[in-house]
């Protein structure tokens, strides 16, 4: 039996692109510590 997987790639918008430019740079560490900052809702 043959299965089928849809990806699907949604655009990304480049104002979204150019706000997450300051996170590319950091270490895993310190995204761990800026995702545990937000708040549980987003």
């Amino acid at each position: 039996m043959l299965k089928r997987i849809l990806l699907v790639k949604p655009r990304a918008a480049v104002h979204t692109i150019n706000k997450l430019k300051p996170f590319i740079f950091l270490e895993p560490l310190e995204l761990g510590y800026l995702a545990a900052s937000v708040s549980e809702g987003h």
